[in-house]
């Protein structure tokens, strides 16, 4: 498999064009339905600061707009997922985050009834999102592996400036980490990223073989969670939902870590043997960090130490 294909197979980007155009052939119908009802809604004249945003809704692609926030929830409210989670992943073109937050809160709500989601409000208040439609058995295997994309197998391309991209299969992607607001055109070190791509590594197969990463939880019983919910109700910062929402969270972790276990040993598979480069990005204060969650030089100490430089020096003299 070359680096082009993997891109193509676990890239968030290419798996949600591929979501949307499984949605577009099913369920045009209610897409446009949803469409109609936010036009309806948008020219219901209420206070200001909210017309002013439905005039902004009303400009866009709202039928694009539908989709991708159909997508969005597809792929990520495989479990509920808060709602609070939900609306910070929905970008609206052209508005300023707060208000992209509140618009999208209020869209959510206003399509409920059309059943591509459901609301389901939780006894400590939390509101989650359900998702009603679920992708093709092939798409739904891609999603379950679907993760930040693992170190190239392949040189990656030239940064030529902010919105360039390492990746082969993609051209626009912001090298200024942050929401939208952060990225700017002016001077940033290219060529310092540039370098940074260039540099070669590979895995240490020793290492690999012989340690894993642990869990940040420990398995519990109910009655340890139970005790454990309750010495983090009384803390200042605590968990402040019900012990249910409690356990559907030490749950949910659960799944996680079987998740990013089953990516580890597939990714391990697939770099095994090849020489591997790290893409690089920066904050808007210019600092430089390497990207990848699985292996990352800037990572964990476990994810440190499964990479090695793949020039190798023996180094001589005393210490």
């Amino acid at each position: 498999m070359n680096q082009n294909q993997i891109e193509k197979l676990m890239h968030p980007k290419h798996i949600a064009e591929d979501v949307k155009n499984e949605l577009i052939e099913h369920a045009h119908e209610r897409i446009i339905k949803c469409v109609e009802v936010i036009k309806k809604w948008c020219d219901v004249n209420e206070w200001e600061s909210r017309n002013i945003r439905k005039a902004h809704l009303a400009s866009l692609d709202l039928y694009d707009l539908v989709c991708k926030m159909t997508v969005t929830i597809t792929m990520n409210c495989i479990k509920p997922l808060p709602m609070a989670s939900v609306i910070g992943m929905i970008s609206i073109p052209g508005m300023e985050k707060i208000d992209s937050i509140r618009t999208t809160s209020e869209l959510l709500v206003l399509l409920e009834p059309i059943k591509f989601f459901k609301l389901v409000k939780m006894q400590g208040g939390t509101v989650m999102v359900c998702r009603n439609l679920g992708p093709s058995e092939s798409l739904a295997s891609r999603m379950e592996l679907y993760c930040y994309l693992p170190p190239l197998i392949e040189r990656p391309d030239v940064l030529e400036h902010n919105k360039s991209s390492g990746y082969k299969t993609f051209d626009s992607d912001s090298l200024i980490l942050g929401y939208r607001e952060n990225f700017h055109n002016k001077s940033i070190s290219l060529d310092v990223l540039n370098t940074l791509n260039r540099n070669k590594y590979e895995l240490d197969e020793d290492f690999i073989a012989n340690y894993e990463k642990n869990w940040h939880r420990t398995e519990q019983t109910s009655e340890e969670l139970l005790v454990e919910y309750e010495l983090q109700s009384i803390e200042d910062d605590g968990f402040k939902g019900t012990f249910q929402e409690f356990v559907q969270q030490y749950e949910q972790d659960k799944v996680n870590w079987a998740n990013y276990q089953e990516q580890f040993k597939v990714l391990h598979k697939h770099l095994q043997g090849n020489t591997i480069y790290l893409t690089n990005k920066v904050d808007k204060r210019g600092r430089v960090y390497a990207q990848g969650y699985h292996f990352n030089t800037q990572g964990t100490s476990f994810e440190k130490a499964c990479i090695n430089l793949a020039k190798k020096e023996t180094v001589h003299g005393e210490l």
